[in-house]
């Protein structure tokens, strides 16, 4: 999905609202947004979870990384929610929106959402994409067109069982 960043599109009056919420990362926190990266991505389809190591492999430690395109919603020392964003391919990329369980359906996503829009506007970035399930079990797609994104291509993903065992990846949403 992808949106383009018009004067005025990216902030609404209830993120600005919320803006006291919402914070970048201090990079020393880093190694605490694994576990609630975790607990949001629980109701994915397929998620396996990730160690340590792993997660700062892909997130901290790649080329380009840059935490002040890191924000968080907290709630006390909670972190309710997360927007972690990066370059790539010269345009601004949404790589992760996560909001734990008991925040969801709040509009904190929406609010992530368009923080990180304004942030890409003052860096003078006018496209920002995302990539995400179209059958996610959250209704992220939903929440991403709420937000003024579309889709701009489809990838397909095909599977065979080649001998039966015990499922470990996330197929349904549990309380």
């Amino acid at each position: 999905m992808n949106t383009a960043l018009g004067r005025g599109s990216a902030m609404s009056a209830n993120v600005r609202a919320m803006k006291d919420a919402l914070m970048p990362v201090r990079l020393h926190r880093s190694n605490s947004l694994r576990i609630p990266w975790e607990e949001a991505f629980q109701d994915t389809w397929g998620h396996t979870p990730w160690d340590f190591s792993v997660w700062e492999h892909w997130y901290t430690k790649r080329e380009g990384f840059d935490p002040t395109l890191w924000f968080l919603a907290c709630e006390g020392q909670q972190i309710a929610g997360m927007c972690l964003c990066n370059y790539w391919i010269g345009d601004g990329f949404v790589d992760t929106l996560a909001v734990r369980r008991p925040w969801r359906r709040l509009g904190l996503g929406l609010a992530l959402l368009h923080q990180s829009f304004g942030a890409f506007y003052q860096r003078q970035t006018r496209t920002v994409k995302l990539m995400v399930d179209s059958q996610n079990l959250t209704g992220a797609t939903r929440l991403y067109e709420r937000a003024g994104m579309h889709v701009t291509q489809l990838h397909y993903t095909y599977e065979k069982e080649l001998r039966p065992g015990k499922e470990l990846r996330t197929t349904t949403v549990t309380d």
